[in-house]
C-alpha cells in the first residue's frame, strides 16, 4: 500500500499523505498477525441473455 501504483495516485490527488498509508498498511499488518483477523473478497457475475 505504500509503494504501489495506487498509493502514487492517492498521494497526487491529495486523498492521503504518505504517512497516512504508512498507518494504513502497520494496521493491516497487525489486523493480519491477529489470531482472529481474516478477509474475504466477494466477487460474482452476472450473464444476461437476450431471447
Amino acid at each position: 500500500m505504500v509503494d504501489s501504483a495506487i498509493a502514487h495516485q492517492i498521494i497526487d490527488s491529495g486523498l492521503a499523505t504518505v504517512a497516512d498509508l504508512q498507518s494504513i498498511s502497520e494496521a493491516w499488518r497487525e489486523w493480519a498477525a491477529a489470531d482472529d483477523g481474516w478477509f474475504s473478497v466477494l466477487h460474482g457475475e452476472l450473464l444476461y441473455r437476450l431471447a
